[in-house]
């Protein structure tokens, strides 16, 4: 069994404070023969404590309220975060069903029980000094009879339990990017397509890289994709000071200040390259298609098919004519 200490059996500071009915698990165990037992109790933790009552508890019986644990060596209190950690393995996962309250309950702390054995005279006890012992100890089988108390220089803190050191994060170089206000004072306005086959000539004018094969053909399928309508967002741009002949510069966008804009990925608003009236393939045109595809494939099933029926009967005729004239021989 697990020992669970009340107020008046610990050692503390005069300004501690505690609930009524509270107890503090303890790190002491034991084997007690079945004889020692006295009665049957129920310990709550704070956090269902202040939520409801169990339903099997006769409403008439006390419940204790655990929310510390208690180092009996060190004599300090600590909050309990991991719950079910304190809870043999057999019963770990069991929930008790509790009469819930309208609202989560708020109750009050009471001074120690032990404020009457507090002494005027009695010196302060710093950060450092030894700590009183128990009074009385009583029986070695029990927690002690009667703990102490002692004045204290500061209220006692509640020790929380050490946490676990985060994972370490990798590292990542730190880029200072310079800001967008003094890179394109205005963002400009989604970008329209211009005619591809006058940037082709002014690029071959000026001995630039053409437009590679694989972004041609993306193109071509683009003209068959309607326009959207439905504004999108236009990826960022930026300038770099690039000297870029007037013949390309008048072809391309550019900011307010005359800038040639740059940007890392294509436009989004896709309209084809050559310009206005360009319309893919309807959908009624489309349905024609594959019907007629369809049609045309059945017919060429039904062909396959009347070939290997007419081989079929010819191999048959040859075969009967012959029997037929070793019959009549």
């Amino acid at each position: 069994m697990c020992w669970y200490y009340r107020p008046e059996q610990t050692v503390h500071k005069a300004s501690r404070t505690f609930y009524e009915n509270e107890v503090f698990k303890s790190g002491q165990y034991r084997d007690h023969p079945a004889s020692q037992i006295l009665s049957k109790t129920f310990v709550q933790f704070i956090t269902r404590y202040t939520r409801g009552r169990p339903k099997h508890w006769p409403a008439d019986e006390k419940i204790w309220v655990c929310e510390s644990r208690y180092n009996d060596l060190t004599k300090a209190f600590s909050k309990i975060n991991q719950w079910r950690a304190c809870l043999p393995e057999e019963v770990r996962f069991d929930e008790d069903d509790l009469f819930l309250f309208d609202r989560q309950r708020q109750y009050e702390k009471f001074p120690s029980p032990l404020m009457s054995l507090l002494k005027p005279d009695d010196k302060v006890v710093a950060e450092g000094d030894k700590l009183p012992d128990p009074i009385e100890l009583g029986s070695e089988d029990a927690p002690p009879a009667v703990g102490a108390i002692y004045r204290g220089d500061s209220p006692e803190p509640e020790k929380e339990p050490t946490p676990p050191p985060p994972p370490p994060q990798p590292v990542v170089a730190e880029q200072r990017l310079e800001p967008l206000s003094s890179i394109a004072p205005s963002l400009p306005q989604p970008m329209p397509y211009k005619n591809p086959t006058a940037i082709r000539q002014a690029m071959a004018a000026h001995a630039l890289t053409p437009i590679p094969p694989r972004y041609q053909n993306m193109s071509m399928r683009q003209q068959q994709t309607p326009a959207q309508t439905a504004p999108v967002e236009q990826p960022l741009a930026f300038t770099m000071p690039v000297s870029v002949p007037p013949e390309v510069a008048e072809l391309v966008h550019k900011d307010s200040q005359g800038r040639v804009l740059w940007f890392g990925v294509p436009p989004v608003d896709i309209v084809g390259w050559g310009g206005e009236g360009v319309m893919g393939h309807t959908l009624e045109y489309l349905a024609r298609k594959r019907k007629r595809n369809e049609v045309v494939e059945t017919m060429e099933d039904v062909k396959t098919e009347s070939a290997e029926d007419k081989g079929f009967k010819r191999q048959a005729t040859e075969v009967l004519a012959k029997a037929l004239t070793m019959i009549g021989k």
